[in-house]
């Protein structure tokens, strides 16, 4: 039961020349900043936070890729904090969790986990859960980075810019990490109210591209928990929700979302196994995706490694140029740590040959990937510890092979994808 969002990575943005003067950014008792968190933190709001996350280059056009999403969230200090995430509700409280589906009436998940924060339960128990607004309120720390729990650094504040306007909002700059990730804060200040964050910018580079996260937030009603009726008592957030329809050789692969991760960064971004094929920039276009789908445990790297090795082999056999291939972890919560994941990317990348023909392709899509297992694996294959999956240009499954397959029946599969 991990879903995925978070903190990925892309390169620089082309836009208009902002005629602004910059003085630094001081952080003092009586800064907006800290103003904001005081008030974020010390008493209760709601709020509809929305993100839009698109991808953007140098070179028409700008933008490639477009998402959207929203959650409602009610904070109480010092109390509690609950969700609507889509159809779950989640109510967070020092020590416990509950959280209840609206397709599933009768059952309920409720765990009890004393001496954890109400950060760390949220961080535990659900999927990357990005909300600059929760992250400052539960930390009252107008520097906290936007992922909610975890032991991340905080951002460096480093120049505003005042309004131009009486009631125009203040801009507050500052960059987080060595990859120079930029942050933008636009904070409204209301004559007689305290001050709002309206808009919270990241602009997250990688490969000459920049992945750009757009956080709005309004005021909204507050989230209930409904809990009129009993409810049977589940193991987990995931038995909550109906399980999605298997899938088989010949379906389409649905749009599910993975998150990348890196050695130090479980949440480095997302993927949609159509992201694979709208690379522009790149001429030479994938004919298929392979997604090699373990689970983790002390075997999966030797599985990674010896797969990752019948890659290249089987291109060649094949004669299909344009073949990407990814390794995706299924993992179940207890599973979803950096440390857990990191040796089956090192794994991975040790031994897979990128296809040449595709230099941008490989450049732009993270190494590796993680979901939970009811994602993908349990659809396809849920007793087993691995398959591959190779997938075509139009988003239909032209292959499945287990953990024994060779590179002749990878090399078959990829000739269907290539028809």
């Amino acid at each position: 039961m991990t879903a995925a969002a978070g903190d990925t990575r892309a390169g620089v943005f082309l836009g208009l020349l902002l005629l602004f003067f910059f003085s630094p950014a001081s952080i003092g008792q009586d800064d907006p900043l800290t103003r904001l968190a005081r008030d974020l933190a010390g008493r209760p709001w709601s709020l509809r936070v929305s993100v839009e996350v698109s991808e953007h280059t140098g070179s028409p056009p700008p933008t490639t890729t477009v998402r959207t999403s929203s959650m409602r969230v009610t904070y109480e200090p010092g109390k509690a904090v609950t969700l609507a995430l889509g159809a779950l509700r989640v109510r967070a409280e020092p020590g416990v969790l509950i959280a209840v589906h609206s397709a599933n009436r009768s059952a309920v998940y409720h765990v009890q986990r004393p001496g954890l924060s109400i950060a760390d339960l949220l961080s535990d128990e659900l999927p990357p859960l990005w909300c600059p607004w929760l992250a400052i309120a539960l930390t009252a720390d107008p520097a906290a980075w936007p992922f909610v729990g975890g032991t991340t650094p905080g951002i460096r504040w480093t120049s505003r810019t005042e309004p131009d306007q009486t009631d125009g909002p203040l801009v507050i700059r500052g960059v987080h990490g060595s990859d120079h990730t930029r942050i933008e804060a636009e904070i409204v200040r209301e004559p007689s109210g305290p001050p709002f964050l309206r808009r919270y910018t990241m602009h997250l580079p990688r490969d000459g591209r920049t992945l750009r996260f757009d956080f709005t937030a309004v005021q909204t009603d507050p989230v209930l928990l409904p809990l009129e009726q009993p409810r049977v008592p589940v193991d987990s957030i995931a038995a909550l929700m109906p399980s999605p329809p298997p899938l088989h050789l010949g379906d389409r692969m649905p749009p599910v979302l993975m998150t990348a991760f890196t050695d130090e960064n479980l949440a480095a971004g997302t993927f949609r196994p159509a992201d694979a094929f709208v690379d522009r920039d790149d001429p030479a276009r994938p004919m298929a995706l392979i997604l090699v789908l373990t689970r983790p445990g002390p075997d999966a790297p030797g599985r990674l490694t010896r797969i990752a090795r019948l890659i290249r082999p089987a291109r060649l056999r094949s004669g299909v140029e344009g073949v990407l291939a990814r390794p995706t972890i299924a993992v179940n919560t207890e599973e979803t740590t950096s440390a857990a994941l990191a040796p089956l990317r090192r794994a991975w990348r040790s031994s897979y040959a990128r296809d040449i023909t595709i230099p941008n392709t490989e450049a732009r899509i993270p190494d590796a990937f993680w979901t939970p297992a009811s994602v993908l694996l349990d659809r396809i294959a849920p007793d087993q510890s691995t398959v591959i999956v190779v997938i075509d240009r139009t988003g239909w499954i032209v292959g499945v092979l287990d953990e024994t397959a060779t590179s002749d029946s990878l090399a078959d599969a990829l000739r269907a994808a290539a028809r």
